[in-house]
């Protein structure tokens, strides 16, 4: 099982075939098709398992750094269907206290966005705001792990980013 998992981790598309061979190769014993598949379905159940138990840590881990890092900003949304189901994801925004104050004081009146597809069986967007220091390099501001990258998503993080860093025109005239 802990060969499958190692090669799951990796590579998602593992074909039984390549189970089959490893467990060969590394134990000098042959396995069935049957086996290699179940071998297969049971680490994707305990890799998918563990994916699932570390969003559950996403609140908990955010209150924590609440209080190691004080000024952080963070917000999650758990949606929650209906029945005993338990919570599923829905966004999650953080803007560090260090990374605000930086762009305010330090910063050019400008930035950039950019999305990016999370590789996961969950299939989130990892949207970034970042702006540019007196040195021309990149400064991470706050960035939020969405389902889609929509108008929706967007607007609800720059909403959330105007409320962190303020406004930037009252910044520069003080």
């Amino acid at each position: 099982m802990k060969i499958v998992a190692k090669k799951l981790k990796f590579n998602n598309d593992v074909k039984l075939t390549q189970i089959m061979d490893v467990v060969k190769f590394k134990y000098g014993i042959g396995i069935s098709l049957a086996i290699a598949w179940k071998s297969k379905m049971i680490a994707k159940a305990i890799m998918d398992g563990d994916a699932i138990r570390q969003y559950s840590y996403l609140e908990a881990h955010g209150e924590e750094l609440k209080h190691v890092c004080e000024g952080i900003n963070y917000k999650i949304i758990l949606e929650r269907p209906i029945g005993l189901l338990l919570p599923r994801f829905g966004s999650f925004y953080m803007c560090l206290e260090g990374s605000k104050l930086a762009f305010k004081h330090a910063c050019k009146p400008m930035i950039s966005l950019d999305g990016r597809h999370l590789k996961c069986k969950f299939g989130e967007q990892l949207l970034i705001v970042v702006g540019r220091d007196p040195n021309d390099q990149y400064l991470h501001i706050a960035f939020v792990a969405v389902e889609d990258e929509a108008k929706d998503s967007w607007k609800w993080f720059l909403e959330l980013l105007i409320n962190d860093i303020g406004d930037i025109e009252a910044n520069i005239h003080q």
